[in-house]
């Protein structure tokens, strides 16, 4: 998957929750702010598919999981 997929998704996904995405910078990886959540992610032009699959199934669960709590 495309780094700018990858990323576009995670806005989607946080859209879809009502909650702010916010990059952090980083070296090696941008880190970025779902919420709540840091999620690291690799600066690459290509991520693997395995691993943006369970990026975004991580933080969706998460989500998921705070949303229940309210």
């Amino acid at each position: 998957m495309k780094h700018r997929d990858l990323i576009r998704k995670l806005r989607e996904l946080a859209k879809a929750h009502d909650v702010e995405v916010v990059s952090d910078g980083g070296g090696d990886h941008e880190k970025w702010l779902v919420g709540s959540i840091r999620v690291m992610v690799p600066r690459h032009r290509e991520i693997a598919e395995v691993l943006a699959r369970a990026i975004l199934k991580d933080v969706a669960k998460v989500l998921a999981a705070q949303k229940e709590e309210q």
